[in-house]
């Protein structure tokens, strides 16, 4: 893979959606914790959390690589967490049956 490229199984699930087909992802809660971080301080998309980095000196791949952490390599790139976002697909609201009783 190239840098700036998206995986194949981001690839594979960007597909899978716009296919409308049904997927099942398993994220490590790294990834959902940095979601929820980056959220809150104001980045809801790629562009927008890339921009926060680079005003803090992360302005390009090498360094945004060098984040991780020295002992726990789970997020090595910030793109799991864009793969995560397609996938567990926030913009559509679910009903349940259970759901539908309390209305």
């Amino acid at each position: 893979m190239l840098p700036g490229d998206l995986g194949i199984t981001h690839q594979k699930s960007l597909r899978a959606i716009e296919l409308k087909k049904p997927r099942w992802i398993l994220a490590h809660d790294h990834v959902v914790f940095a979601r929820t971080l980056f959220d809150k301080l104001g980045c809801r998309s790629a562009h927008e959390r890339n921009a926060m980095l680079a005003k803090i000196g992360f302005d390009d791949d090498e360094k945004r690589r060098k984040l991780r952490k020295k002992h726990e390599g789970v997020i090595d790139d910030f793109r799991v967490i864009d793969m995560y976002d397609a996938a567990a697909r926030h913009d559509i609201q679910v009903y349940s049956d259970s759901n539908a009783r309390q209305r």
